[in-house]
């Protein structure tokens, strides 16, 4: 059995002026109209078994204290919680019998060891992603500790797992638009069509061969024109000059008309050779110009053509094994996420809670695979709950605490009354009394 409220005793506690008892049962009822002090009870409570407290001192009083014995098991202890103007949190000490005394509130802490909620805040709690966290790590406290160490190992797993599936369907969504993107440039049938290159290399010697030979048709056209040109007007022209010059040189006609004879010759001979050059080039350019010309030119860019679609078709397949991939990626962290969760819920199911029904999952808890929340979960069930989480999670301090416990009815009430009877629980549940203006604090008995 664990320790149980002894002695209470308050002093210009906030809204307690006096107030002081002695608990020997096991379920107590506080009762009275709203504003009348019922909720400071409860928090004075919570204040002596934890340390948690804001400004305490009634207003317009000078001091204060709040005195809790707790005992239980053949221990006892005095919690003292004394406070003035100056210091409207005051401070808090714990007394043993066996001499032991602290002002350290983590030697109270340590000492007591109470994990504190009630049931209205427990279900307040799942009004939040916040609050929905702190109430799994409550049930989390219950589980055995190789079991919450494994599934507090998946829940870390699962964030490190998702926060990758992020990088990873961004990828994906990449990947995608860029097989989108070049598939675009694609008709149906080009990926069977434009499966090989064509090598140009062969093309590309015979475009060179094409042009050379169309330079060397360019270069014989132009020295034929030359020499036509010489045929034409330099020949002439300079047969005129030597006519002209025989004719000035009568005078010596024979060493003139030697030269003459000679030079004519010589001319003559040129003309003759520059003839025949020009037949020649007849001959080949009409040779060049009857062959079939290949237009290598149109096939070179039709290839060029056949290898930018190849190229296009590479890289939508290149793109498509990346997008595969991707999805393969994805699928992998899916599927693991899934194993995780699935070993997650056997680890929590094969666990025995406290609750019949009760689990939880990375969103929150669930009662009977319903979510725990207000509206979907009724607020008696929620308060049942929660003391039953209290009485599991403090071992060491038997006490629980309920308010708004009207909202209860009388069944779950009494499930609750037994509850605390077969736990060896103490239990304070603040209930509104309609017309009573001075709080009462009664122990609950059976009807």
């Amino acid at each position: 059995m664990g320790m149980t409220i002894k002695r209470l005793e308050l002093r210009n506690f906030q809204a307690i002026k006096d107030f002081s008892a002695d608990f020997t049962g096991d379920v107590y009822l506080v009762k009275g109209e709203n504003e009348v002090g019922k909720s400071t009870i409860l928090k004075s409570i919570v204040c002596l078994l934890t340390g948690e407290r804001d400004a305490v001192l009634r207003n317009g009083e000078k001091n204060g204290f709040a005195k809790m014995v707790i005992g239980g098991d053949g221990k006892e202890y005095t919690v003292e919680l004394r406070f003035t103007e100056n210091d409207p949190r005051g401070t808090i000490s714990i007394k043993a019998k066996d001499g032991m005394r602290s002002t350290n509130v983590s030697m109270l802490r340590t000492v007591l060891n109470y994990r504190n909620f009630d049931a209205e805040e427990f279900a307040r709690w799942s009004e939040t992603a916040e609050g929905r966290r702190k109430q799994i790590q409550v049930v989390m406290a219950l589980l055995p500790e190789t079991i919450r160490q494994r599934v507090t190992q998946i829940d870390a797993d699962t964030i490190n797992i998702k926060e990758s599936r992020k990088d990873a369907n961004a990828t994906l969504k990449i990947k995608s638009a860029e097989l989108e993107s070049i598939k675009a440039q694609l008709l149906d049938g080009d990926t069977e069509t434009y499966t090989e290159p064509i090598d140009l290399s062969e093309l590309m010697q015979e475009s060179a061969k094409a042009a050379a030979r169309a330079a060397d048709a360019t270069h014989v056209k132009e020295k034929m024109e030359k020499m036509q040109k010489r045929i034409d007007e330099e020949i002439p022209a300079e047969i005129e000059q030597a006519e002209t010059d025989l004719e000035k040189a009568l005078a010596a006609y024979e060493a003139a008309k030697k030269r003459h004879d000679e030079r004519v010759a010589e001319i003559s001979k040129e003309r003759d050779e520059l003839t025949e050059k020009i037949g020649k080039g007849k001959e080949w350019l009409s040779k060049y110009e009857s062959e079939p010309q290949k237009d290598v030119a149109a096939e070179l860019a039709k290839a060029q053509a056949h290898n930018a679609k190849c190229n296009i078709v590479k890289l939508f397949h290149e793109k498509q094994s990346e997008l595969q991939n991707a999805k393969t990626n994805v699928d992998a962290m899916n599927d693991k996420l899934a194993k995780l969760a699935e070993e997650r819920s056997t680890l929590i199911n094969q666990s025995e809670l406290p609750i019949k029904g009760l689990s939880f999952g990375e969103d929150g808890l669930t009662l009977n695979d319903v979510p725990f929340v207000v509206g979907k979960v009724s607020d008696s069930q929620i308060m049942e709950v929660a003391a039953k989480l209290v009485i599991a999670s403090n071992p060491t301090v038997n006490i629980f605490r309920i308010g708004r416990g009207e909202s209860l009815g009388a069944k779950r009430l009494q499930s609750i009354v037994n509850l605390a009877k077969e736990n060896g629980f103490q239990g304070f549940i603040e209930q509104v009394e309609r017309g009573q203006e001075t709080i009462s604090i009664e122990e609950y008995r059976e009807a």
